[in-house]
């Protein structure tokens, strides 16, 4: 049961990291914004992404060292590689908009 707490936990904090950024730069002036416009925000995903993908490798080998159940070690394998084609697919979307 402390391994299932642990891994969600530690699934979870990347994401809310991310909600508590944007909502607090929802509540700042428009001057003040540091997501001003799409650039801005796709920039934003990027890095996003390519954090969250590279937590889900970590995540998968830390519970694969730790001979964790297999479902753990795939399913953070899969987020992670997700991300991370997620992240290359964002980098040469942004890519194609600016040439």
């Amino acid at each position: 049961m402390s391994v299932v707490l642990l891994n969600l936990f530690l699934g979870i904090v990347p994401a809310l990291a991310l909600a508590w950024s944007i909502a607090a730069d929802e509540r700042r002036t428009s001057a003040d914004k540091v997501v001003d416009s799409e650039r801005d925000r796709l920039q934003h995903n990027i890095i996003f992404s390519l954090i969250y993908g590279l937590w889900g490798l970590t995540m998968a080998m830390w519970n694969w060292m730790r001979t964790e159940p297999e479902g753990w070690i795939i399913f953070w394998l899969v987020l992670g590689i997700t991300g991370l084609i997620l992240c290359r697919w964002l980098v040469l979307r942004r890519n194609r908009r600016a040439g």
